[in-house]
């Protein structure tokens, strides 16, 4: 008998835990050496763990109360508490009795087994609040977050995914079938995701999914698999961002980017910004076609190259105006096309000092080269109607003058003609003119009273008759 006890006792004090013997009412039979050692206390002290500190105060009414059902039950007993190390410190213990019962079924004593547990409890604890925090950052996060198995299987999700689809996360797992992915988006979801659980890398793709009021709204989707220590996919996290808003925004942006394109080509206007500091540009497709130049890149060199050679000069004049003062600018240059013709284009354009000190000079160039074609023309046209006009007003002054100057000439005729009758007659008709009325041949008055004088008279009078009709038109 002492030899199997010496053996116990060995035994007992050999185990990785502290042991703790009980008789049937409680007291102390046995406690092996480790407990010695981590309580401090001496086996005496040991007689009173149901009142004094070896239980955290919180702890010791529950493990006493918990040990007395298991007296009365004759029950197994385990419980876990706060144990007092002999440095004061509580650590955590997981607490087992089992009774010994003789051949009656009495119980003789209770066999304690006493666990240090203190580390997983900590380990548990911590692993519980990163739950909570990390249930708490998903559910803060702006968007739908959606956890899935190796395999593809919803397994969890936060609030936001459950609230918008207004369904369990059972029924979300039919997403493919269900209605809340847009029939046209059903191909590619099942392509990428399903692609992804194939090849194992992660999943990036736009889609459209029904709200719980039946709108579909834009959704980026993004996937990454979380891989244990050997490798192994373990889990997938997906993250469904609403981009709902900036998709319309970025419609009615390709939208106006469109309208400004087309109102640009359909009015010969390109746009520019010029920042003065570093000479960065930033040129509209109207500008680079106006300017007949390619690429992303264009220099103010390669400008240069496209400006008529009388004006590079008043070009430079005007960029360092921008330069030194800024302010608003409005002009017109020469520019010569690839195949030597002149281009007028007009620019107007505007300094713009920022609050990081550089300026950026804004502005638009129009092709005027048609309007001023058409201005030449104009210029040209009332110039040859002007000289029409001056053909006009010359036409009316002769006819004017000739209007005066045919009248005496016809009165003039008129008599000539009368005179070269008289004389005509036989014999002629040489007397003076009767004031009578009735007077058949009235010779007119200032003719000359010889027949040789009415000769030179009528004479002289043709003579300036044809030298009159010669020159006026």
């Amino acid at each position: 008998m002492r030899e199997s006890q010496s053996q116990l006792h060995l035994i007992v004090n050999s185990l990785p835990g502290l042991i703790i013997v009980l008789r049937p009412d409680g007291s102390v039979e046995t406690v092996n050496d480790q407990s010695l050692r981590f309580f401090g206390y001496d086996f005496a002290e040991h007689q009173n763990w149901q009142t004094n500190d070896i239980i955290h105060p919180d702890d010791r009414a529950r493990a006493v109360a918990l040990f007395a059902e298991a007296v009365a039950s004759a029950q197994s007993y385990e419980v876990v508490e706060r144990l007092r190390r002999h440095d004061g410190v509580y650590r955590w213990f997981q607490v087992r009795g089992n009774p010994v019962r003789d051949h009656e079924g009495s119980t003789i004593r209770w066999y304690f087994l006493l666990n240090d547990i203190d580390d997983r409890k900590r380990a548990e604890s911590a692993l519980a609040d990163s739950e909570r925090e990390f249930r708490h950052i998903v559910n803060m996060v702006p968007g739908m977050i959606i956890l899935s198995t190796p395999d593809g299987t919803l397994d969890g999700s936060n609030q936001q995914l459950l609230d918008y689809f207004g369904i369990p996360l059972e029924e979300v797992q039919s997403w493919a079938t269900n209605g809340i992915t847009h029939p046209d988006d059903v191909q590619i979801n099942i392509d990428k995701f399903m692609g992804s659980l194939e090849s194992g890398e992660p999943y990036h793709y736009e889609s459209r999914y029904r709200r719980h009021d039946g709108a579909f709204r834009w959704f980026q989707v993004r996937g990454q698999p979380l891989r244990n220590a050997e490798g192994k996919i373990v889990r997938w996290y997906g993250l469904l961002t609403d981009i709902d808003d900036r998709k319309n925004v970025e419609e009615e942006l390709r939208r106006s980017r469109a309208f400004l394109a087309a109102g640009q080509t359909v009015s010969s206007t390109g746009t520019f910004s010029w920042n003065v500091q570093t000479d960065a540009l930033t040129l509209s497709d109207e500008w680079l076609r106006i300017f007949e130049l390619d690429g992303e890149r264009v220099t103010l060199e390669q400008i240069r190259e496209r400006i008529h050679p009388d004006d590079l000069g008043f070009l430079a004049e005007k960029m360092n105006s921008v330069r030194e003062v800024g302010g608003n600018l409005d002009y017109e240059l020469r520019l010569l096309s690839r195949e030597g013709a002149i281009k007028h284009i007009r620019v107007i354009s505007q300094a713009i000092d920022h609050q990081d000190g550089h300026r950026e000079s804004l502005g638009a160039i129009q092709d005027i080269t048609q309007k001023r074609m058409a201005e030449e023309a104009g210029d040209q046209l009332r110039a040859e109607l002007a000289r029409l006009t001056g053909f006009l007003s010359l036409g009316q002054m002769s006819a004017a003058i000739a209007h005066e100057v045919n009248q005496p000439i016809s009165g003039i005729l008129t008599n000539a003609g009368t005179c070269l009758r008289m004389l005509s007659m036989e014999p002629p008709i040489l007397r003076r003119h009767s004031k009578r009325l009735d007077a058949p041949f009235a010779m007119p008055t200032g003719l000359p009273k010889s027949s040789s004088g009415c000769e030179r008279y009528s004479a002289s009078v043709r003579s300036a008759l044809e030298s009159s009709t010669s020159t006026t038109p």
